[in-house]
């Protein structure tokens, strides 16, 4: 050792992990595990929460999460292992909203450090951050029927999807609340690839 660098013989200078560690933390480093180049709502997403972490202080390391369409435990524990040590805290940001149940046992210590954006994970401790689609649904449908429209339809992705069965939930919400009949003619099936 020289010093806070650790020599090894025919390796090369490495800087040892303590130091590494203590020097990421001390930059108040947020990570953010993300699908890269998804969609512009994933990238609005991401951009915003850089640009809320640099306005507080902190800086983002983005990880690229190859399998986006799934919560995979193996890579979430992988990836948490390397990150717990070198930031404050980490986003997992899902490919698409969906619902998991359970926390994943790499999380069961981090649940203050750790949040999931676009992932709803039921009986968790784990901060789930969600946009309210059933909400927006319900806001849409509503102007319409303000604007004085009686035959409102909707058209809508694959029912396996979360945020579609959410959507579907508002406008049905809304058409009640108006007391106007739903046109089955007027809703558009659910398919695998967005196609009607």
């Amino acid at each position: 050792r020289e010093g806070r660098i650790k020599r090894v013989v025919s390796k090369g200078t490495f800087v040892s992990r303590e130091t590494a560690v203590t020097a990421a933390v001390k930059r108040k480093s947020l990570a953010i595990i993300t699908p890269l180049g998804r969609d512009y709502l994933q990238f609005n997403i991401l951009r915003g929460i850089q640009e809320a972490a640099r306005e507080h202080g902190y800086r983002t390391v983005l990880v690229e999460n190859e399998r986006p369409d799934c919560l995979n435990a193996e890579f979430l524990a992988e990836q948490v292992e390397d990150l717990r040590h070198t930031t404050e805290g980490i986003f997992w940001l899902a490919g698409r909203m969906e619902e998991v149940a359970g926390t994943p046992a790499c999380l069961k210590d981090l649940r203050r450090r750790f949040f999931f954006v676009n992932l709803r994970v039921s009986d968790s401790g784990v901060s789930c951050l969600l946009a309210d689609y059933r909400a927006g649904a319900f806001v849409l449908t509503e102007h319409l029927a303000a604007l004085g429209y009686k035959k409102i339809g909707f058209v809508g992705g694959p029912a396996d999807r979360l945020a579609n069965r959410l959507r579907y939930e508002g406008f049905l919400t809304a058409m009640a609340a108006r007391k106007l009949e739903v046109d089955p003619q007027l809703v558009r099936p659910h398919t695998a690839d967005f196609t009607y």
